[in-house]
């Protein structure tokens, strides 16, 4: 713009008639009108792009609201689910806890138990070892009374 206006006024400088500057004014008029008409063109399509962009901006949101309903929804159909599983997860524990407090009773009752088998082992073999001494005590005394017959017999003939 600042062209046109040093362009007229070195116009008018030079130019010697009345006549002249009217038509140097008249042509800067239609430069200035064209220069102007083609601005607002330009404004106007970078209007109609705003708009245009603005437009996809809103459908962007649209969706994007849409999109976070959805989430919504779901989230709250789950938040049920989850308290289920905090539940089920709650009573899992607690029977883990019953399970364990019964492994640790038979692991204990197991234990209490061996222990009574092998003090049972040592009784047997105490009495298969007295049992064993008491008939070897036995044996000896039917041999020394089947000796002493002999010898009674052979003295009563």
């Amino acid at each position: 713009m600042s062209a046109i206006i040093s362009t007229f006024l070195s116009a008018c400088t030079v130019s010697s008639s009345k006549q002249e500057d009217a038509g140097l004014v008249d042509t800067l008029n239609n430069i200035y009108n064209h220069d102007y008409e083609k601005s607002i063109e330009a404004k106007r399509s970078q209007l109609e792009t705003l708009k245009n962009q603005q437009d996809i901006e809103k459908q962007k949101l649209s969706r994007t609201q849409k999109e976070y309903q959805i989430l919504q929804e779901k989230t709250e159909n789950l938040i049920p689910k989850i308290d289920n599983l905090d539940n089920k997860k709650q009573q899992l524990k607690k029977s883990t806890t019953v399970i364990e407090q019964q492994l640790n009773f038979t692991s204990k009752e197991k234990q209490r138990l061996h222990q009574e088998i092998a003090k049972l082992d040592k009784q047997e073999q105490h009495l298969t070892s007295s049992n064993n001494k008491q008939k070897t005590s036995i044996d000896t005394l039917i041999k020394q009374r089947d000796q002493l017959r002999k010898e009674l017999e052979e003295l009563l003939r």
